[in-house]
């Protein structure tokens, strides 16, 4: 990919880039976001101070698709390299895209005596995950679910109906929904920046 003109240099263990490169990012934006499938991206505002730092580049800025891209043949590109040009270029948006944020809720109840924790999370903005989303060829399923807590046992309730809870487990629930009493609860909000930079 670098020899034929399409990333920056790679041999580079750095995550960021020199506060020079600026003007250079915004234009490499600009065209990843004219490939597809990132054409489907609206309102893009790309926060670029997340990226630019001099004192923690070394030898070589961090890895990024280059302004040629925007005259570049894909068709010379094999699938293998294809595939990492596109990692590339998704790593490349996300990491100067807003954060993601969501809520984790943890509550107790007691039923008859018996102390039930319950935990979830609530998406409030799906932030950078919505880049990584456009060449996600699965959707994650786990993002809505509550977990219960019984004693040494845990299950896994999902919110729409879940074939995999036993009738038991799903008649007891029903039985003693009503005597559930709240304890307590706890809602934090967790904003999440891209962990790995460019």
């Amino acid at each position: 990919l670098y020899e034929k003109k399409f990333i920056t240099y790679p041999r580079t263990d750095s995550r960021f880039l020199t506060e020079d490169m600026d003007e250079t990012l915004r234009a490499v934006i600009r065209h990843c976001l004219r490939l597809s499938p990132f054409d489907k991206i609206t309102e893009f505002r790309p926060i670029t101070e997340q990226v630019l730092n001099n004192k923690k580049v070394s030898d070589h800025h961090a890895i990024i698709p280059t302004v040629e891209i925007a005259k570049s043949d894909f068709s010379i590109l094999t699938g293998g390299e294809k595939s990492l040009f596109y990692l590339i270029v998704c790593r490349t948006l996300s990491s100067v895209y807003s954060p993601y944020i969501y809520e984790s809720i943890t509550t107790e109840f007691i039923c008859e005596d018996n102390i039930f924790k319950a935990s979830g999370t609530n998406v409030i903005s799906l932030g950078f995950k919505e880049i990584e989303n456009t060449i996600r060829t699965e959707k994650d399923e786990k993002e809505n679910f509550l977990l219960i807590f019984m004693k040494d046992k845990h299950f896994i309730l999902y919110l729409s109906v879940c074939p995999n809870i036993s009738q038991n487990l799903q008649n007891h629930i029903q039985k003693h929904l009503c005597s559930w009493k709240w304890r307590k609860q706890e809602i934090k909000i967790h904003p999440m920046k891209l962990n790995a930079k460019v």
